[in-house]
């Protein structure tokens, strides 16, 4: 199906779960030729594991599947990526199976047998919805991140620093465990900002950040 001579750009990862191998094939060959690259299920466990190790930008999925059915396993690929779009598939469209799944965190809903242009544009909309969600999240990610750490040394700062022993504190009387609370000063610092200038001062700070952020655990301290 693919020419190795020929370098194909691929718009991002579909997951096609069905138990029918005809429709398996025409959806695969139809997205393979729009640019997509595609995984295959025929269960609903085995779309979702698929859907967790492959980790594609949009899931096709059955209703009616042999083990799970499809909204068994729509709710648990919603449970490992809450972003994740997913596109349901029924030769029994029923508004009540549409509602249902949409309840369910499903993306959209198409009914067999579909329209090739239209499955198409479903799954092109999808995918731009995740992109846009995926961005959309790495952009909180990092207003969050800027909002708890210092500019200049990466380390968390006064707030976070305050907030963060709080709770500690509210833990450690509730569980009756001890808390360890290590501070440290820069000898002569200020002489040295003095003599060396600023720009020199914030190189001290940035490499002793630096030397803190190397020494902790993160899954256990806070620095």
């Amino acid at each position: 199906m693919e020419d190795s001579t020929v370098r194909r750009e691929v718009k991002g990862k579909v997951l096609i779960v069905d138990d029918a191998p005809d429709t398996l094939e025409i959806i695969q060959k139809l997205l393979y030729y729009e640019g997509y690259d595609v995984a295959i299920a025929s269960t609903g466990e085995e779309g979702v594991r698929k859907a967790e190790e492959e980790k594609p930008e949009v899931v096709l999925m059955d209703i009616n599947l042999p083990g799970i059915d499809g909204t068994e396993a729509l709710r648990k690929i919603k449970m490992i990526n809450p972003l994740q779009c997913v596109i349901m598939l029924t030769a029994f469209a029923t508004v009540e199976n549409a509602i249902h799944s949409l309840k369910e965190g499903a993306s959209d809903f198409v009914k067999k047998p579909f329209e090739n242009e239209h499955l198409i544009h479903i799954v092109n909309q999808c995918l731009e919805k995740y992109k846009t969600l995926k961005e959309k999240e790495k952009l909180e990610e990092e207003v969050r991140r800027l909002s708890i750490t210092d500019d200049l040394t990466g380390l968390y700062n006064h707030r976070h620093f305050f907030k963060t022993l709080e709770a500690e504190l509210a833990r450690l009387r509730r569980q009756k465990i001890s808390l360890s609370l290590l501070m440290f000063d820069l000898d002569n610092f200020k002489r040295y900002n003095d003599l060396y200038g600023h720009l020199e001062g914030d190189k001290v700070l940035k490499n002793i950040g630096e030397v803190v952020k190397h020494s902790i655990r993160y899954n256990v301290d806070s620095g």
